[in-house]
């Protein structure tokens, strides 16, 4: 999947997409710092229950695109 930045940048967003296209999805979503790699026993088990699954990767993490703006590769959390 690839979506626009605001400035005009195109970013690749890395997924996986295992089907039967038409059985109930399901996202399988990760949190920072981590990867869709974790989700790698558990997809061929959902497989065969008969799900769709798909599971994408945060932008900046594995191999989705890096933002080429400084400005979005840093966050900041309040203490």
């Amino acid at each position: 999947m690839t979506i626009t930045d605001d400035d005009g940048t195109e970013i690749r967003i890395h997924s996986i997409d295992e089907r039967p296209r038409n059985a109930e999805p399901i996202l399988l979503m990760h949190g920072n710092t981590s990867w869709s790699y974790i989700y790698r026993k558990i997809i061929p088990l959902l497989l065969q229950s008969g799900r769709h699954v798909i599971a994408g990767d945060l932008v900046e993490l594995s191999r989705s695109n890096k933002p080429t703006r400084e400005n979005l590769l840093h966050f900041s959390a309040p203490h």
